[in-house]
């Protein structure tokens, strides 16, 4: 029984030590998308909020409150251009966060992409 409390106890340290910050996160990054040729400037808070400018086919100003991290899961719902999206980024990967590759899941695609971050 002390054996199974102990390997509970360093699962559960295990999980957290891996566990994402938003003041890790928070800063301004540049952000790629080479399938689309799509650059992007994201600025996160440690607040959660998140401003967004989009370069593709059309220029998009994104903006967001109150995203949140859960479970290495940065989720934020922004606004573009008037447009409510969804963006679910994974976390669970990276180590570290000044340039790191990451699945993207946006509404605007429909789908879960991997962009690259590289802090500025």
């Amino acid at each position: 029984m002390k054996t199974f409390i102990f390997l509970l106890s360093l699962m559960v340290v295990a999980e957290t030590a891996c566990a994402a910050t938003m003041k890790q996160v928070a800063g301004a990054y540049d952000v790629s998308f080479k399938a689309l040729n799509t650059n992007m400037i994201a600025n996160v808070k440690e607040d959660g909020h998140l401003d967004l400018e989009v370069f593709s086919l059309m220029y998009l100003s994104c903006s967001g409150e109150a995203g949140r991290l859960e479970k290495n899961i940065f989720i934020i719902n922004p606004s573009c251009n008037g447009a409510q999206i969804n963006l679910k980024i994974d976390l669970s990967q990276v180590k570290n966060f000044n340039k790191f590759k990451a699945p993207v899941y946006t509404s605007m695609l429909g789908r879960t992409v991997e962009m690259e971050f590289t802090r500025r």
